[in-house]
């Protein structure tokens, strides 16, 4: 099947209208839910989204592994944080 890849966002030039963008973005996303993959891409995540659900289980567990040894005082950081122990 065909993958679409979609980044909705806002530049508003007053609080107001960026709402009014958060509304009609919260629309169509909810209009497309039935479409939408179980794995979020995080780098194209706008919102606040737990990056476990990117992986599965065993990719999660890894990453976590890698963390623990490479970063443990979490120097790299990012939009979606990876703790090494949860």
């Amino acid at each position: 099947g065909a993958m679409v890849i979609m980044v909705p966002d806002v530049v508003a030039p007053t609080p107001e209208i960026a709402a009014a963008g958060e509304e009609a973005i919260d629309r169509v996303l909810e209009r497309l839910e039935p479409w939408r993959s179980e794995r979020p891409f995080l780098n194209l995540a706008e919102r606040p989204v737990d990056p476990r659900t990117a992986f599965g289980a065993e990719g999660w567990q890894r990453l976590q592994a890698v963390k623990r040894a490479v970063d443990p005082g979490e120097l790299f950081l990012g939009n979606h944080r990876i703790r090494g122990d949860a």
